[in-house]
C-alpha cells in the first residue's frame, strides 16, 4: 500500500467508527409506535378508502372489518362514514366515493350469526 493513502485510510476508518458510535450508542433511533388516529384526516382516509377498495376486489367483508380493526378503528362504521364525508367534501374521484360508500353499505348491514349445533 502506498504510504500517502494510509492517512486518508486511517480518517475513514475513525470517522465511520465514530459514526457508527455516535448513531448506535450516544444517541440511537426511538421507535414511537403510532396509530392512525394520529394521522391527519386525508391520510386516514386515504388508508380507509385503500381497504374499501381491497374490500371491493376481495369481495371479502369480514376481512375488510379485520383490516379496519388491526388499524385501530373499533367503530369502523363510524370512521368509514367520516372517510365518505372528507371524500365528498374535498372532491376525491366519483370511484373512490363509491367504493367508500358501498364499504359503508356492506358495514351497515347486520352481520348473521353462525349456525351452531346445540345438544
Amino acid at each position: 500500500m502506498n504510504a500517502r493513502y494510509a492517512p486518508l485510510i486511517i480518517g475513514l476508518l475513525i470517522g465511520v467508527a465514530l459514526g457508527l458510535l455516535y448513531g448506535w450508542v450516544i444517541h440511537p433511533i426511538e421507535h414511537d409506535v403510532t396509530t392512525p388516529n394520529s394521522l391527519q384526516e386525508k391520510y386516514q382516509t386515504d388508508l380507509i378508502l385503500m381497504i374499501a377498495e381491497a374490500s371491493s376486489t376481495e369481495a371479502d367483508l369480514d376481512l375488510a372489518r379485520e383490516r379496519l380493526i388491526r388499524l385501530g378503528y373499533q367503530d369502523h362504521k363510524d370512521f368509514v362514514e367520516n372517510a365518505l364525508n372528507f371524500a365528498q367534501a374535498y372532491d376525491f374521484s366519483d370511484q373512490d366515493v363509491q367504493a367508500l360508500t358501498n364499504l359503508l353499505n356492506q358495514l351497515s348491514t347486520p352481520t348473521p350469526f353462525p349456525e351452531t349445533d346445540v345438544p
